[in-house]
């Protein structure tokens, strides 16, 4: 169960970058202050998955305009029709530029 109005939208986030994880997992316990542990999981994924027809895919090389249009919309909590949504997350400042 995701949160709501996020960058991809209500979805299950992963990253390729082990110290982010690590990032999110203790911001994540800290909020929680229920004495939770941080956590994080890793994954093997086959690169091909990408590339599986079987899943309607969406892929940003990079934050670009059609990355920025879809990522405002799923802040708004519009709803997308991709099973995966490959792409860089919005950093502080960014998010800053959408709110405004």
């Amino acid at each position: 169960m995701g949160r709501p109005s996020t960058d991809f939208g209500e979805e299950f986030y992963t990253t390729t970058n082990f110290e982010q994880a690590k990032r999110w997992a203790i911001k994540k316990q800290k909020a929680a202050k229920d004495g939770s542990k941080a956590i994080v999981n890793t994954y093997d994924v086959d690169d091909n998955l990408l590339n599986n027809p079987k899943y309607n895919i969406k892929k940003f090389d990079s934050p670009n305009e059609d990355w920025l249009s879809f990522v405002v919309s799923c802040r708004r909590s519009i709803p997308h029709r991709y099973d995966i949504v490959f792409g860089a997350v919005a950093n502080d400042r960014i998010y800053t530029t959408i709110t405004l």
